[in-house]
């Protein structure tokens, strides 16, 4: 499915929004709505691709109204017109999103890690993107490296926890040339294999989730701290995520893997303290 880093899991989206005021959260709650239908649509199993690809289509149309002044149909659009003219937000991350979108009903695997970070920056860094004028926060090319890394950082641990689910719906994120170096086949992904192959391949993804999460973190320091709060909380969320993982040695075959609400809450302090209280820390 596509794993949106904040829309596809609500519980770890939510914590984001403790210390923002009313206006932002009901903005962020309406992006998190629309990108959700959107979601939900493409998951579904009871409607056939021409269906999507149309529903895609109108939901096009439909940004190009909601920017462009004109009448829309989905009930959702009045609320997203409103956030779209109070906070400024562009018309661009909405169509990356859906492109992102596109590319799931079109492709079931990538080539090479450039593939997937096409991929990734559409259904991830572009909802970033939309987000970061609700923090207050005007385009500027440290806004978009902090979204594109953040984004990168947040889907990658996304993609590793849901292989299972992934591949029961015949997609497998993992790049071609990361299986092949690790020595595990789509072939063993759709066997439900675990094994020493399959942890060698998430020890490769874990690496290059911690290189997404220090580039974003330079881009970071440039940002105004209170700001992005809610950006480094859902960082520090899904580091605790990535850790969870870690510890159970990637077996995402045995179960799924979740946070509970203690480690969420921990992890919203740890992002309070860390960024807010001593901003040179990582």
């Amino acid at each position: 499915m596509p794993k949106n880093s904040g829309y596809q899991s609500g519980s770890n989206f939510m914590p984001a929004f403790l210390f923002l005021g009313k206006e932002q959260r009901k903005a962020l709650s309406v992006i998190y709505a629309y990108c959700r239908i959107l979601d939900d649509i493409i998951d579904s199993a009871d409607l056939p691709k021409n269906e999507k690809r149309e529903f895609l289509a109108r939901s096009r149309e439909e940004v190009e109204n909601i920017f462009g002044g004109k009448k829309s149909t989905l009930e959702i659009s009045s609320s997203l017109r409103y956030v779209v003219s109070k906070f400024g937000l562009r018309k661009q991350p909405f169509l990356l999103l859906i492109e992102g979108m596109e590319m799931d009903l079109t492709q079931t695997t990538y080539s090479n890690i450039n593939e997937l970070e096409k991929y990734m920056y559409r259904i991830a860094s572009a909802v970033g993107l939309m987000c970061m004028p609700i923090f207050g926060f005007k385009e500027n090319p440290a806004i978009e490296n902090y979204a594109k890394y953040t984004g990168y950082a947040l889907q990658l641990t996304n993609i590793m926890r849901d292989a299972a689910q992934d591949v029961k719906m015949g997609r497998v994120y993992f790049p071609i040339e990361d299986m092949n170096q690790a020595g595990y086949s789509i072939e063993n992904m759709k066997n439900f294999l675990y094994s020493p192959n399959f942890v060698k391949l998430m020890e490769i993804e874990c690496k290059r989730v911690l290189l997404y999460h220090s580039e974003s973190f330079k881009v970071g320091q440039l940002l105004d701290k209170r700001k992005i709060l809610p950006a480094f909380i859902m960082v520090e969320i899904y580091q605790t995520l990535l850790e969870k993982l870690k510890k159970a040695r990637y077996n995402v075959f045995k179960k799924k893997f979740e946070l509970t609400t203690f480690e969420k809450m921990a992890a919203v302090c740890k992002a309070w303290r860390k960024r807010c209280l001593n901003p040179t820390r990582g």
